[in-house]
């Protein structure tokens, strides 16, 4: 499930962007020199290019809209394909993604191999407009999480209200799904004058890299899918997030530093879905729109919520024992940090594109009665299909549906190579295969202890860079150490600090 709060990088207005004396058309492209800055304050030279396309190729009368896009020119003497990252979400700008500090210097490694286009896909960062810019934050109510109904009615109000906000300004929502996305990236292959192009996605930017080479394969090069998502494979079903807890649980009692703190996991959390059931905490927080206290309401659904976040990320797993055993211990601590951050994460603004793209492309019927069939029986019943609840699709975007095709076997030529770790509940290797089926000339690596992010460990991105050079890579085998926990005690003062 896509977080569904919005980081603010900016809006330019399509009809004020300099270097356009005259109306742009479609294809147009500029460049100028732009200085990348690292979050950890290191700047590097680069590209900073725009390139102008439809809103919408369904429409004849479509407007133009702007990508923006940073290039890494490559250090190789002789470059291959130039080669275009996607970030996921979706909602996730890539320019930003590369400023994180592990993910530039995966973009250093990709280098030798050819160019690297950072893109900000459409409706977000860099590019114009970017509806992840809310100006319709700061309402979140005080029960948002008390249920899943006031959450999911949390959810439906702020995407509604930047819905509205943006359709008031001429805005086709309905245009900003994969397939135009898709679209975007051919485009913008044919703006860079490549005669090919190779693909790096992550969890979403798979979803739509399978949708670039199903619509453009001839298009493509070389391609690498991490943590892979397919068509219509958006949502997490129950078993998995019921199986990663037992996984985790298991880890938890073997730690030898934590396991007697935390003999059973499932157990624990069992106990605390019924405590928060029945007895819904109350807590004070800070807002951090207006710096002032208020009053939360903290249910079931609220702990399901942060456990299925905290299950496939395998920088927070570390506090998830201590968080369960805090709440049974009614130790509001941790549970009053996390549940600050929450909603503050919550309150700053929806993430528009992400609830757009994934409700263009609904789960198919038959998917969504078996993931209902086995919500009934779920630890996680009251999270599950959160976001694709009705009441916040047709807030968002209406009926509008992609076609079937979308959700079609897809079968392609194009090299893959499939990333996937044991540990990602998100994005399970399960997944990966259902798609890797249609790809004969694909290769499958399973990262050991690996989570949803596994691109930032080096050997991960020499093994991306390898592929696209065209290095065999079939044999490498990856393993992470096993995730280590922390106790309360060491939990309690692991952050002095806001995240």
């Amino acid at each position: 499930m896509p977080s569904p709060f919005a980081v603010a990088l900016g809006l330019c207005a399509v009809l004020s962007i300099p270097g356009f004396a005259q109306e742009p058309r479609a294809g147009q492209v500029s460049f100028e020199p732009y200085t990348l800055t690292t979050y950890d304050g290191q700047p590097h030279a680069a590209e900073l290019g725009r390139v102008w396309v439809p809103e919408n190729r369904q429409k004849n009368s479509s407007r133009l809209i702007q990508l923006a896009f940073v290039r890494l020119k490559s250090t190789a003497a002789n470059p291959g394909s130039p080669i275009v990252y996607l970030a996921g979400g979706p909602g996730i700008p890539g320019v930003a993604m590369a400023r994180v500090p592990v993910y530039y210097r995966l973009m250093e490694k990709l280098r030798q191999v050819g160019d690297v286009i950072l893109l900000d896909q459409r409706g977000l960062g860099m590019s114009s407009p970017n509806l992840n810019d809310c100006p319709t934050g700061g309402k979140l109510p005080a029960d948002t999480f008390a249920s899943r109904e006031t959450f999911v009615h949390a959810l439906a109000q702020s995407g509604g209200d930047c819905a509205r906000y943006w359709r008031a300004k001429g805005i086709d929502l309905s245009a900003y799904n994969t397939e135009e996305n898709a679209d975007d990236v051919e485009d913008l292959r044919r703006a860079l004058g490549a005669a090919k192009i190779s693909l790096l996605g992550h969890s979403y930017g798979t979803e739509l890299g399978l949708s670039v080479i199903r619509r453009h394969g001839g298009s493509v090069d070389r391609a690498v899918l991490a943590s892979v998502e397919g068509p219509g494979d958006h949502d997490t079903m129950p078993w998995i997030l019921d199986l990663q807890l037992k996984k985790i649980a298991r880890l938890v009692a073997a730690d030898p530093a934590v396991g007697r703190e935390f003999p059973d996991l499932v157990s624990l959390f069992q106990a605390d879905l019924q405590k928060l059931q029945t007895h819904p905490a109350k807590l004070s927080i800070t807002k951090r729109a207006t710096k002032q206290p208020i009053q939360v309401t903290v249910g079931a659904v609220a702990l399901e919520f942060m456990a299925e976040q905290m299950l496939r990320n395998g920088r927070a797993i570390s506090a998830f024992p201590a968080l369960l055993e805090s709440i049974h211990r009614s130790d509001d601590a941790l549970l009053q940090r996390h549940i600050e951050d929450l909603y503050n994460d919550f309150d700053s603004g929806i993430t528009l594109m992400g609830l757009s793209t994934d409700c263009a492309a609904p789960t198919p019927p038959a998917r969504v009665a078996q993931t209902e069939k086995e919500a009934r029986v779920s630890l996680f019943a009251e999270v599950s299909r959160m976001d694709m609840q009705p009441e916040i699709c047709s807030a968002v975007l209406g009926k509008f549906a992609v076609g079937d095709g979308y959700f079609a076997p897809l079968y392609s030529d194009v090299p893959t190579l499939f990333l996937s770790g044991t540990l990602d509940a998100d994005t399970p290797p399960l997944k990966a295969e259902r798609m890797r089926w249609g790809f004969p000339r694909s290769t499958m690596i399973v990262v050991e202890n690996g989570f949803h992010e596994t691109l930032p460990a080096p050997e991960v991105q020499s093994l991306v860079a390898d592929f696209l050079r065209d290095t065999e890579v079939r044999d490498r085998h990856i393993s992470f150490d096993p995730p280590t926990f922390l106790s309360l005690d060491e939990a309690k003062k692991s952050r002095q600090q806001p995240r």
